[in-house]
């Protein structure tokens, strides 16, 4: 069966040459004036000997086609036969199917063994619909030839050559009768065969050749990767894994007074460190010890005070150094082990702090997760239950106009900083005096109008989700005026673990006897959510490796073969996406692998374009060792005429290149100093407009009326009626009489 298509086959494609050299010939004595040449005739003998080709070769593939269908050992055998004449004679247009086409086309029928009508048109039409390719496979003049072309692609003997109402009929047919030959190929065959087969296709043999140097480049970078891995994840912290360490579980809910507990051990030890997940929470740390009689000093990724005789370090969890021994480290908000790109900080922090004792504050769903990483680590646990110091009860009279709930003890919380200003400028239009908590603050700002609230300047804050990691507000209610946030790819509803974080924030103990929790938007879900118990994270997230880095390959590729390696047991990758971008961004700029490691590890918005912008010039100056140049981008020193949104985007820049400084350039003390003095100016700055109670409301798009926070739409109702024509123009009021 396979030799009778592929004579057919060959059959074919020789008359289709042949008519297409005598449809010249024939053109060229019509130009010539000679109408009744001998090239005519040869022309249309040669027409003729090509439609019965075309019919055999149909004839043949509808005969081939049946046994596909049937079953049994012997109709199998001709399946594969079937399937291999597929692949050695797909078609394509010459030079223009990429090694990209090839891959897609392998990880498809090798994945699940069949090709989807999307990968099927990539690979058969180069991505094009049927109808165009067929159509401009050769030139618009051979009219024809493309007909025949059409007839050559032909599944169904119905349509005539020139009825060109069913030329989607005949693509259609063909790309079916194609689905059906690839069906079960990669069952059929191994990948290593379908790309030999590939090989012999010459349509697509340039790019099969690319394809397979690809992989076989590839195969090395996952091959070292493999090598280099240890046994277990746990080994990647050699230093860690020659001591004896004993964890202290403090499981609870939020208000349960965890960090409490753990705080007061550390306030004991000759060395000790505290790891946060929020700057912001780390500062406020960083105070209470010192407060408290216990010398602490602050380092974070923008930001190190020195504190005289210190013994405790308070910290983000990024900035862990692995080689520091500590008597006691205390890990807070454990449960944050599963986020997809923060996750792997606290992972590493459990296999790697050099400690004796580490105190782990955590929700109840995180117990099995990090219970298995301390036990994969050959470390002993024990677990402090702690229950919540103050009832949470769910307020069902919440009213829907929030601005009347607004009094002392209240926190409004919505999810992007628009949001933020909207409501607080709404409150402060009605007379309520308020403090503004979000993400883009810098962290001063955000502890200043935290204690405006504490000593009674403000009435009411207003936040958006940065509240719910451990920050210690007196607050007696908190009311979701939304339940939707966009998590950075998608609009979203808020799951059941991020609104119990958040709602727990309600009910200070020694303060309050009860704490509430309400919403204006899909009560029941919330009330739901606040009382639900939440099921066990089973995987915590892994990062890649510093260790790694060393390994052949550059840093795309080796983050991206890293994330299709399969991972232990009880582990599950980080999403490095964001850091696989940047890297290749960098790499075609440099070789250098430590460099763009270094680079990609810096955290910013790559989002903002201004902030990506400033990161680029500093990789540039440091690749091209004009490092001499990073204080040009100090921003300027603020005036009064700059705007609120101005004023954070360089507060970022300040972090950006305080970052860069201390890591690229040894430290320089005094540019670091004018850096955090700057940044103190800026942060002033902020404070000052955000101390004048006058934020932005949500305005009309159109006439930039003020609207309520609750309003559907961006327009006002006279620009939506006048739109609409409902509106016409005022007539004048005196009339005649």
């Amino acid at each position: 069966m396979n030799e009778y298509l592929n004579e057919k086959y060959k059959e074919t494609e020789r008359l289709l040459k042949e008519y297409i050299r005598l449809k010249a010939d024939a053109k060229q004595a019509r130009q010539e004036e000679d109408e009744t040449s001998e090239a005519a005739q040869k022309k249309k003998s040669a027409k003729n000997q090509l439609k019965r080709a075309c019919e055999d070769l149909l004839t043949a593939c509808k005969i081939a086609e049946a046994p596909v269908r049937c079953s049994g050992v012997l109709d199998e055998t001709v399946r594969e036969t079937l399937r291999e004449y597929f692949i050695r004679f797909m078609p394509g247009k010459p030079g223009t199917v990429k090694s990209a086409g090839v891959r897609s086309y392998l990880a498809r029928v090798t994945e699940k063994g069949s090709l989807s009508d999307r990968m099927t048109r990539a690979i058969l039409f180069n991505g094009n619909p049927p109808e165009n390719y067929l159509l401009n496979f050769v030139s618009d003049e051979d009219e024809d030839v493309r007909r025949t072309l059409r007839l050559l692609r032909r599944v169904h003997d119905k349509a005539g050559l020139n009825t060109k109402h069913l030329i989607q009929e005949q693509t259609a047919g063909y790309q079916a009768f194609m689905e059906d030959h690839a069906l079960g190929i990669g069952r059929s065959f191994s990948e290593k065969t379908i790309a030999n087969l590939l090989l012999k296709n010459p349509l697509l043999k340039n790019g099969t050749e690319g394809y397979l140097r690809e992989e076989r480049k590839r195969n090395r970078v996952k091959n070292g990767l493999l090598d280099a891995m240890p046994e277990t994840y746990p080994d990647l912290f050699p230093l860690a894994r020659q001591k004896k360490r004993q964890f202290i579980l403090h499981i609870g809910p939020t208000n349960s007074g965890k960090s409490y507990d753990a705080l007061n051990v550390l306030k004991q030890a000759e060395k000790g460190i505290y790891l946060a997940p929020l700057r912001l929470l780390a500062y406020e740390k960083f105070e209470e010890l010192n407060e408290d009689g216990c010398p602490c000093s602050l380092k974070t990724g923008e930001e190190e005070i020195g504190i005289p005789f210190s013994r405790v370090q308070s910290s983000t969890i990024e900035v862990l150094d692995f080689a520091q021994e500590y008597d006691v480290a205390v890990i807070d908000e454990a449960q944050m082990i599963t986020d997809s790109q923060r996750g792997s900080a606290w992972t590493f922090a459990l296999l790697g702090v050099q400690a004796d004792t580490v105190h782990v504050c955590l929700a109840p769903e995180a117990e099995t997760v990090v219970k298995n990483v301390i036990a994969a680590c050959g470390d002993s646990y024990e677990v402090v239950r702690h229950e919540r110091l103050v009832p949470l009860v769910f307020d069902e009279r919440v009213s829907s106009d929030f601005t009347k709930e607004a009094r002392r003890g209240t926190a409004f919380i919505v999810f992007s900083r628009k949001d933020v200003h909207a409501v607080a400028g709404e409150l402060q239009r009605k007379g309520h005096r308020c403090s503004v908590i979000y993400g883009a603050l810098p962290y001063d700002v955000r502890r200043n109008e935290v204690k405006r609230y504490v000593n009674g300047e403000t009435d009411v804050v207003v936040a958006t989700d940065a509240i719910g990691m451990g920050l210690n507000l007196p607050i007696e209610r908190v009311i979701f005026l939304t339940v939707e946030k966009f998590d950075g790819t998608q609009q979203r509803s808020l799951t059941p673990t991020e609104i119990k974080q958040i709602a727990g924030r309600a009910g200070r103990y020694g303060m309050f006897d009860k704490g509430y929790a309400g919403s204006i938007e899909e009560r029941k879900m919330v009330r739901k959510a606040v009382f639900a118990d939440i099921p066990q994270i089973r995987e915590a997230r892994i990062g890649f490796p510093y260790s790694l880095t060393g390994i052949d390959g550059t840093i795309s590729q080796l983050m991206s073969k890293w994330g299709e390696i399969e991972p232990k047991s009880g582990f599950e990758h980080a999403d490095l996406s964001i850091e696989i971008g940047l890297a290749e961004e960098l790499e075609r700029e440099t070789n250098d692998k430590e460099l763009v490691y270094r680079f990609v590890m810096i955290p910013f918005d790559e989002k903002n374009e201004e902030l990506k912008a400033l990161w680029l010039s500093l990789f540039r100056d440091e690749k091209s060792s004009r490092v001499g140049r990073y204080m040009d981008y100090l921003p300027p020193k603020p005036d009064e005429q700059m705007p609120l949104d101005v004023l954070e985007v360089q507060f970022k820049a300040c972090d950006m290149l305080y970052h860069y400084i201390e890591a690229f350039t040894a430290g320089h003390t005094e540019d670091l100093r004018a850096v955090l003095m700057r940044k103190n100016e800026i942060s002033a700055r902020i404070m000052e407009l955000l101390s004048r109670q006058r934020l932005s409301m949500k305005k009309c798009r159109i006439c930039g009326k003020e609207l309520p926070f609750r309003h559907k739409f961006g327009v006002c109702e006279e620009c939506f009626a006048r739109a609409e024509g409902r509106i016409r123009p005022q007539r004048n009021p005196r009339r005649r009489r």
